[in-house]
């Protein structure tokens, strides 16, 4: 009998102290930052071709990060100063993308796709044509989506 009642005295103690003891081991989770919106993403695409074909040097360039990198070798400055080269010796631009996905993290976001530029030369008229895959690499700075690295290429 009294084993009995010192088992059933430790079950009762055991079971009171229990939700306590797990709930003293519960890690506390930081709260979740969000995820950059695909439209957002998206938008900022719209924009980059937009400004592009409207050769808007400065506002083209404000989507850049001042930390970007064109092609896994062209820092911000050269970059602006080949668009700036580019954008004067064209008279107009068409350009069409077709997007085949983005992805989006807290901070950063990645889009990737087709691309085509028809470029038609000042003196010449001449017309050229650039095609081929694209990928954006997009990063929050102070609030802003900007464009943190460019990488593209032509198929012949």
């Amino acid at each position: 009998m009294k084993w009995a009642r010192v088992t059933a005295v430790l079950l009762a103690f055991c079971f009171v102290l229990s939700p306590v003891m797990v709930r003293a081991q519960m890690v506390a989770s930081a709260p979740l930052m969000p995820v950059i919106p695909e439209a957002e993403v998206q938008d900022l695409i719209n924009k980059y071709i937009d400004r592009f074909k409207a050769m808007d040097h400065e506002s083209f360039m404000s989507l850049f990060s001042k930390e970007a990198v064109e092609n896994h070798m062209l820092p911000y400055k050269d970059m602006s100063d080949a668009y700036w080269k580019r954008f004067k010796e064209t008279s107009q631009f068409l350009y069409h993308v077709k997007i085949d996905g983005i992805k989006t993290f807290t901070k950063s976001a990645y889009a990737f796709g087709q691309y085509q530029i028809i470029q038609t030369l000042n003196e010449s008229k001449e017309t050229k044509i650039f095609k081929g895959r694209i990928q954006w690499v997009f990063v929050l700075e102070d609030g802003s989506l900007k464009i943190y690295r460019l990488n593209y290429g032509n198929e012949m």
